[in-house]
């Protein structure tokens, strides 16, 4: 029983079953036009996931490389250019 209350069989789980493979973060139809984004924290970090204006996927961590703050608070919507709040 214990196997399925440990946090310490969660912890490896998490790093061999999550942190190791590629993971889905949407369908094609949740970026179906030129600078629709979503963003998401479903594997332990914030995600922002665009399609650009040429229509190319991209995804980064959805924080500012300097302050840690997360750049983008909406969940999804349309957006051409990302600022951190901090930095403008």
């Amino acid at each position: 029983m214990s196997a399925y209350t440990s946090p310490e069989i969660a912890a490896r789980e998490w790093q061999t079953f999550f942190l190791n493979y590629p993971h889905v973060l949407g369908l094609s139809s949740d970026l179906p036009e030129a600078d629709c984004f979503i963003t998401s924290t479903d594997l332990g970090k914030p995600i922002l996931a665009t399609r650009d204006s040429a229509g190319q996927f991209r995804a980064f961590l959805n924080v500012c490389r300097h302050r840690g703050t997360v750049v983008e608070d909406a969940e999804r919507g349309r957006k051409r250019q990302f600022n951190c709040p901090f930095h403008a």
